[in-house]
């Protein structure tokens, strides 16, 4: 058993040098876990993202991505219910520390598209009710790419976003196809 994991492990090391740094597209699912006061009304979200990445330099890639994101809400107040949901749309950069290796630091700036819908239910009369707004973002995180085949490799990350008073860790498991 140690003889095969110790095999994987040098096998993933090496096929990185081939695959990581590769441009591609990945399409992945997201998870928000809500920081601060915003976790006090927000449960954990999900959902999923796109991303289009291209090569300017060895250690250097430019990213765009877009998605959806949606979380419930914690507190269900008298007789109503929220939800909320949200489509980012960033651009940005990865940055692989050494040439062939997996890991990298990422950053992004961009905004997300805001929605909360409100349900109330009084004395039976029900109405809803829905509000919208757009909010300047911008996320650092890192991650680390691992190869699966010749042109295919699971990227794994983790990013701090910043959205006025809606911050969230975002963390995302995508698979990412090489287009070279």
């Amino acid at each position: 058993m140690k003889k095969t994991l110790s095999f994987l492990f040098v096998f993933l090391l090496f096929s990185s040098i081939t695959f990581s740094q590769m441009p591609g597209i990945s399409v992945g699912g997201n998870l928000a876990l809500p920081i601060g006061d915003w976790s006090d009304a927000a449960d954990i979200g999900f959902g999923g993202t796109a991303s289009y990445e291209h090569k300017f330099s060895p250690n250097l890639l430019g990213t765009v991505t877009a998605g959806y994101l949606m979380w419930g809400g914690k507190q269900d107040f008298v007789g109503g219910s929220f939800d909320y949901s949200a489509i980012p749309i960033l651009a940005g950069v990865k940055y692989f520390f050494t040439p062939g290796s997996g890991f990298y630091a990422a950053g992004q700036a961009g905004f997300h598209l805001f929605t909360v819908d409100v349900e109330i239910d009084i004395f039976g009369f029900q109405t809803s009710s829905s509000a919208s707004e757009t909010e300047f973002s911008f996320a650092a995180g890192a991650g680390y790419e691992i190869p699966v085949g010749p042109k295919g490799a699971v990227d794994i990350n983790a990013m701090f976003n910043v959205i006025s008073d809606l911050n969230y860790l975002g963390v995302r498991v995508a698979y990412k196809f090489a287009l070279n």
